[in-house]
């Protein structure tokens, strides 16, 4: 079964879905079965006062090739990149995608931090 979560209160349900089991929310599945991708959903964590309440970040990794279209012809392109986007309830209110190159470097660096600092991270979810 593939799965994804609901961008409002992530419960973690089939694509099959079009609204959400628990909140009734319309679920992007239309965007899971467009591409060849992965997503996740992490709970962002209120640290500062302008920080928003009932934020989080999405993290998709896409793979595969896209068709690029112009002037009638095409061509298909390798895409592997990683796109997060800043959510806030049910909207996102920034996106940003690093090439595969880039985001390999981001999983390093998080890793080696984690690895020489594991006290620092004690942080709960909102």
């Amino acid at each position: 079964m593939t799965a994804m979560f609901c961008p409002n209160c992530r419960l973690k349900q089939p694509t099959a879905h079009r609204y959400c089991a628990r909140c009734g929310t319309d679920l992007p599945s239309q965007l899971v079965a467009a591409r060849p991708k992965t997503a996740r959903f992490f709970a962002g964590v209120k640290i500062a006062a302008q920080d928003p309440t009932g934020g989080y970040l999405r993290v998709s990794h896409y793979s595969g090739t896209e068709r690029l279209e112009e002037a009638g012809s095409s061509i298909d392109v390798a895409t592997e990149h990683v796109r997060f986007s800043m959510w806030v309830n049910d909207r996102a209110t920034c996106v940003i995608s690093l090439p595969a190159s880039e985001a390999r470097a981001l999983s390093e660096f998080l890793r080696e931090e984690f690895a020489s600092h594991p006290e620092s991270l004690t942080a709960e979810p909102i």
